[in-house]
């Protein structure tokens, strides 16, 4: 059903003249309006009358409206007011920044794959402010490329801002899953695409910081590929694969991303939460490096090597992801014990050769040092022999020069 628009020049709350419409969704439609007083320019968000009597609804909608607040973040877009309003018929209203720029699904969608860099730029940001909503007890829940939107400064560099925080959980709250928008006939839209197994599960106990890490995973994939991972068609067979089906390595989809993202991906979309990484910053500075783009340090996430018989795999303390077989396998551990040097990163890799080989010349030298001494002290290592034999008679071939 389509919403009756606001008309134009519509004052609500005798602060805010409608301009025009921005968009429209199940849940609300977004308006550019202009402060009466300041002329400002925002964006006011209205629930639908689809949903105005809806409890659940509206208790989203205040969520959205207060978390944002309480964050307090760079990366989060800012609400600036909300209310309810008798020119909307009572229906509630959030006014927010006005953000001119475009979402990462449209930017995806438009240019294809993203170069690395500009991924991680991307999700760099929207990690601060995952991390600092977390230790707030904040979990978004519906995290996906349509909630990151990006906007330029006026120094032309780009700066991500996370939306719609109405689904999120709050510690202490009741948990109500993420929204599954689909067809009757079972057609995916959107949000289900990035949730986590313990969301598809309906595990609410088990939903954390750790969920929106998991969509994290999937989000750097379809900006680095322009694909979604998720191949099902139907939400069943979708739950399906979240789930319960064996979790395939990302170039298994067709694209040639490397082991070491192989192996970061399965670490950040494993399906036990506990075995995903600790914060959603942590994630992305080890996805830096997959891709070639951080520091060649040794974290406690490490590549080590680890080789067997036939089958190798990727393993992430309590999480087990079979690989295809191969002699010897990088796999993403959360230890730097027993370390071999064969599936560390390219200069950590360097320097271990480097000082085992600097250990041999010093071996090599002392050896040389050794047997130089001996020569010059006449020290002979006698060979027993068989039966007696006088003094001073002992053969040339009885003693070996060391």
């Amino acid at each position: 059903m389509t919403e009756n628009l606001l008309q134009p020049g519509t004052i609500v709350a005798d602060k805010y003249r409608i301009v025009r419409p921005l968009g429209q969704g199940g849940m609300g439609t977004v308006y550019l309006v202009q402060h009466v007083k300041t002329d400002e320019r925002l964006a006011m968000k209205v629930l639908n009358a689809a949903v105005v009597n809806s409890p659940a609804a509206r208790e989203r909608f205040r969520r959205e409206a207060r978390t944002p607040a309480r964050i307090d973040s760079d990366h989060v877009a800012r609400v600036v007011d909300s209310d309810i309003a008798s020119a909307l018929g009572d229906a509630p209203f959030i006014v927010m920044e006005y953000l001119k720029g475009r979402d990462l699904q449209a930017l995806s969608d438009e240019a294809g794959p993203l170069p690395p860099k500009e991924v991680i730029t991307y999700l760099r940001q929207t990690a601060r402010a995952l991390d600092k909503a977390h230790r707030m007890g904040i979990v978004h829940r519906d995290l996906k490329p349509e909630n990151l939107f990006l906007v330029k400064r006026d120094d032309g560099t780009p700066t991500i801002k996370l939306l719609d925080f109405g689904v999120a959980k709050l510690t202490g709250a009741a948990a109500d899953l993420a929204r599954q928008r689909a067809t009757a006939t079972g057609a995916i839209f959107g949000t289900p695409l990035y949730m986590s197994p313990e969301q598809c599960k309906s595990e609410a106990d088990k939903v954390g910081p750790q969920t929106d890490v998991w969509a994290l995973g999937l989000i750097a994939y379809r900006l680095l590929t322009a694909e979604d991972f998720w191949t099902a068609e139907t939400l069943t067979h979708l739950i399906a694969q979240i789930a319960y089906e064996p979790m395939p390595l990302a170039s298994e989809r067709g694209h040639a991303l490397g082991r070491p993202f192989d192996l970061w991906f399965a670490t950040c979309c494993a399906r036990e939460a506990e075995a995903r990484f600790a914060t959603a910053g942590d994630a992305v500075a080890e996805l830096a490096r997959a891709l070639n783009l951080g520091p060649r340090s040794l974290p406690s996430g490490a590549f080590v090597a680890v080789e067997a018989a036939g089958t190798a795999f990727a393993t992430t303390d309590k999480s087990l992801h079979q690989l295809p077989p191969t002699r010897t396998v990088d796999v993403l551990a959360h230890t730097t014990d027993d370390v071999s040097a064969a599936g560390l990163p390219g200069a950590t890799r360097r320097w271990v050769w480097l000082t085992m080989a600097a250990a041999a010349l010093v071996i090599t030298a002392l050896v040389v040092a050794f047997s130089t001494g001996f020569g010059r002290s006449g020290a002979t290592a006698e060979v027993p022999q068989k039966g007696h034999r006088p003094a001073g008679s002992t053969p040339a071939n009885a003693a070996i020069p060391v």
